[in-house]
């Protein structure tokens, strides 16, 4: 998919226009593949506050959704959407939203890839078999997930801004 398709597809002229949680969920549900430096551009004019509080609904939602019986999924993925939390907050620094777009962009691929899961033993994609799970809790259908293939997804590493440790004036002690 190029740039153009990409805008089109989220109902965009300019990168401006990247703002709605409908937009964030189609970024990454789109099941084409989507360059790098495209999927960037997407993300990298929204307001840091906007993008934190969408990013918070995504993935509250799908941890909503997520299969009761994977404990060693959620396991993995748990640290994944913490670290994604942490970086959209601090998104309004430029290096937090490079890694953070990095974070998610890998998480985007391993949550599209067709094999990465499946339900009763056929393979689909992470996302498939969270969908499944969503419409199986609306009809009470029983399934078996497996999620196997994508055990091995971690972020690269924690990043954690150091910073905003200011010394609260009622908690200071000027006695010694």
């Amino acid at each position: 998919m190029n740039r153009d398709e990409l805008f089109e597809l989220l109902e965009m002229d300019t990168p401006e226009d990247f703002e709605y949680f409908e937009q964030f969920a189609e970024l990454l549900e789109c099941e084409d593949e989507i360059e790098y430096d495209d999927f960037y551009e997407v993300l990298s004019y929204i307001d840091s506050g906007d993008l934190a509080e969408i990013n918070e609904n995504y993935f509250t939602e799908m941890e909503k959704s997520f299969p009761e019986d994977c404990d060693d999924f959620y396991e993995v993925m748990q640290p994944t959407w913490d670290n994604l939390r942490m970086l959209a907050k601090e998104s309004a620094d430029e290096t937090y939203r490079r890694e953070y777009v990095n974070q998610l962009y890998k998480f985007r691929e391993m949550y599209t890839d067709p094999e990465g899961a499946s339900v009763d033993g056929t393979p689909c994609s992470v996302m498939e078999a969270m969908a499944e799970n969503r419409a199986s809790k609306l009809d009470k259908t029983g399934h078996i997930f497996d999620f196997e293939n994508s055990l091995g997804f971690v972020p690269d590493y924690i990043s954690m801004r150091l910073g905003g440790f200011e010394e609260d004036e009622d908690d200071s002690d000027d006695t010694l």
